[in-house]
């Protein structure tokens, strides 16, 4: 028996000793090509057991139109509404934070340092946000990149529900905390003019609230409480199918307080005002185009 283990050992040490040259002579693509055809499906199938947890990176743009066959096509603001909604929720609990004049406005708009790793609680889920640097590659720049982690179980979750929250709430951070605008429709428009080009503004600062507008105090409520309403029912309007708007008709002679309701409006709502010069356009085409360029929250008149 000892023989007989001696020469199965010798036998294993004389096989490697002439396989290994044959293994090291074998090209790369047919390891690949083998690993590709009999490894990869077993080893994508393991992977999950061995790290459960599923990143998502939303990265900044480094401009903020780029473009296509059809023309300009704006870039996603998915990078500054995240921004927005970290700075109000999740930077309360970071330690090293970044601070960056406000694009708008006089304040300041706090982000995570690199490095630095919050917790957001939602649905009973905790998902984990950090700052990271982006790779440089060929076609890109190095930039900055917020990253989201979650156990695979939740994906749905997240992709479907959690990050629309984090995209609606960023909105209404971006909108609650620049002043209000006032807009005005240019004279020339063209098929790719962007919304810098078809409108201008200034800073609406208007003084005027409901509190302060002389008007019967059962009506005033009335509307009131009708605009809230309004604000609360965008996702009822979705569910039946219907455009989220609605109008209010202000008529009579110069110095009414038209447009002081309409002021008191735009402040309660928080809203810009859009005043549309309806002389200048030429065809629906250039109205359809006004009315695209525009903010999510406006009141037109």
């Amino acid at each position: 028996m000892q023989m007989m283990g001696g020469v199965l050992d010798h036998f294993r040490s004389s096989a490697w000793y002439y396989l290994t040259p044959v293994l090291a002579c074998v090209p790369i693509g047919v390891l690949r090509t083998y690993f590709n055809q009999h490894l990869r499906r077993p080893v994508r199938r393991l992977l999950p057991f061995l790290d459960p947890f599923v990143t998502i990176d939303i990265a900044a743009k480094p401009e903020d139109y780029s473009f296509s066959y059809q023309g300009k096509v704006k870039s996603s603001d998915a990078y500054a509404e995240v921004l927005a909604y970290l700075s109000a929720v999740c930077s309360r609990e970071a330690r090293e934070l970044r601070a960056e004049g406000a694009a708008e406005g006089h304040g300041f708009v706090l982000s995570l340092r690199e490095g630095q790793v919050v917790a957001d609680d939602f649905k009973g889920v905790t998902i984990s946000w950090s700052a990271v640097a982006e790779e440089k590659t060929t076609w890109r720049a190095s930039g900055r990149c917020c990253r989201l982690t979650f156990h695979e179980r939740h994906r749905r979750l997240v992709v479907d529900e959690y990050l629309p929250h984090v995209r609606r709430a960023g909105q209404e951070v971006m909108f609650g905390n620049r002043p209000r605008r006032l807009y005005s429709n240019k004279k020339e428009l063209s098929y790719h003019s962007r919304r810098d080009e078809v409108w201008s503004y200034i800073d609406f600062d208007h003084p005027t609230t409901f509190d302060t507008l002389a008007m019967d105090p059962a009506k005033k409520q009335m509307i009131m409480d009708d605009l809230d309403d309004f604000s609360n029912s965008k996702d009822y309007y979705r569910r039946i199918g219907k455009a989220w708007k609605r109008g209010y008709l202000l008529h009579g002679p110069p110095g009414t307080g038209k447009s002081t309701m309409i002021a008191a409006m735009a402040n309660y709502l928080k809203y810009d005002i859009y005043d549309i010069e309806l002389t200048t356009l030429e065809t629906n085409s250039d109205l359809r185009k006004l009315f695209i360029e525009t903010t999510g929250n406006r009141c037109p008149r």
